[in-house]
């Protein structure tokens, strides 16, 4: 019986010394992945800093907006990304009347806005229209973007943001 008993017990310890070196794994595997996600955020605030560029709060959180527009899929796909010495964003251009939005993924710094317009709201006879702009309202040529360029909710048109550089 005490050898039985002691193989029960060595079984009992080898069992607690598994679990414990699978739960030293996933606390390592998960303080890596904290380091590498405050690594990629100093990138993006170092970045941004010498360009004087200012973050301010993420607008879609959860998924979505307060007026129940789709935001983008919180995944890794939606993170900035740096290539040479360029950042590249993504960008939602939304369209609250249509409830409708469209997303580049890799909306690079030095980017115009006019080509992505130009593709996604062509003028008429250059291009077909979305599906959901049936009266053909939106044209790259009728449309007013906006941009945050503070922190908070201050919008400015691109236009009148031009115009004060």
């Amino acid at each position: 019986q005490d050898q039985a008993a002691r193989r029960q017990f060595q079984a009992i310890i080898r069992e607690a010394d598994e679990g414990l070196v699978q739960e030293q794994r996933k606390l390592a595997e998960e303080r890596r992945r904290k380091r590498d996600q405050e690594d990629s955020a100093r990138d993006v605030w170092e970045h941004c800093a010498k360009r004087s560029i200012k973050l301010g709060p993420c607008l879609f959180q959860g998924g979505g907006t307060s007026h129940g527009i789709p935001g983008p899929d919180e995944d890794s796909s939606n993170e900035g990304q740096m290539d040479a010495d360029s950042w590249s964003w993504p960008v939602v251009f939304v369209y609250p009347e249509h409830r409708q939005s469209d997303l580049i993924q890799c909306f690079g710094e030095d980017d115009m806005v006019a080509p992505y317009l130009a593709q996604m709201l062509p003028e008429p006879g250059e291009g077909e229209r979305p599906p959901w702009d049936r009266r053909g309202d939106y044209v790259c040529s009728n449309v007013e973007v906006y941009a945050q360029v503070s922190k908070g909710n201050a919008f400015v048109a691109l236009r009148e943001f031009q115009d004060a550089w």
